[in-house]
């Protein structure tokens, strides 16, 4: 299964092996879904993915769901080609560095996620 989800108690983790396209999300099951909408800390790990054919510049374009809450997002992506397409999507995409962020290592990736935003306190 190219996604997979789980709900880590603080954080969901959300992992995605081989090919990163477009429409990924469509894999995730009515479960994954379930336990998504009910997260505000996330986890994307990339350490799978062995290509990428979604376009980053026009996914950063896509109109977004805004939902109620506060989401942080933090991105593990330990091999140069996720970690570029992820820096090339957040920086087209003007994301905010107070809740996104992108990490080669999985232990800083998760040290910043548990981490608390000032507004959050």
């Amino acid at each position: 299964m190219p996604l997979v989800v789980t709900d880590c108690d603080t954080y969901v983790r959300v992992e995605v092996h081989g090919v990163l396209a477009t429409g990924i999300a469509r894999e995730a099951t009515p479960e994954d879904v379930a336990i998504i909408s009910r997260a505000n800390r996330f986890l994307l790990d990339l350490a799978g993915v062995t290509d990428i054919t979604a376009n980053a510049l026009v996914l950063a374009v896509q109109p977004r769901t805004r939902t109620p809450r506060p989401v942080r997002i933090s991105v593990f992506a330990p091999n140069a080609l996720a970690f570029g397409w992820t820096r090339q999507l957040l920086l087209a995409g003007d994301a905010d560095p107070e809740r996104v962020g992108v990490f080669r290592d999985e232990e800083s990736a998760l040290e910043w996620l548990r981490a608390s935003p000032a507004n959050e306190r």
